[in-house]
């Protein structure tokens, strides 16, 4: 037998594997901190600024499963790329902000 799961899955960012894609995050704040931390990914490169925030860069399989881990940190990340991510949790936004306007 040929297959190796681990060959398959190895852009995965949990069990689905789509198209490789460079997903470029910026932290700030404890979220910084925090992602500083850890390994995310093994593919991962992270560049440190003055400023305190740091950019968290990695190839993975598809956007689909890494989108909630994303929106997860909330206003203290910022996708820079890919272009369809962050669409995507800019969409969130603007549904979570239009959810907030109306008093209960």
């Amino acid at each position: 037998m040929d297959f190796d799961p681990y060959r398959h899955l190895a852009h995965a960012w949990g069990v689905m594997d789509e198209a490789a894609v460079e997903v470029h995050l910026r932290f700030r704040g404890e979220a910084a901190s925090r992602v500083r931390e850890s390994v995310w990914h093994h593919s991962q490169r992270l560049i440190e600024h003055e400023d305190g925030c740091c950019d968290l860069m990695m190839t993975v399989g598809g956007t689909r499963e890494i989108t909630p881990w994303v929106l997860g940190w909330g206003a203290d990340v910022e996708v820079l790329s890919p272009a369809e991510l962050r669409a995507e949790v800019m969409a969130h936004a603007a549904r979570l902000s239009a959810l907030y306007q109306h008093t209960v």
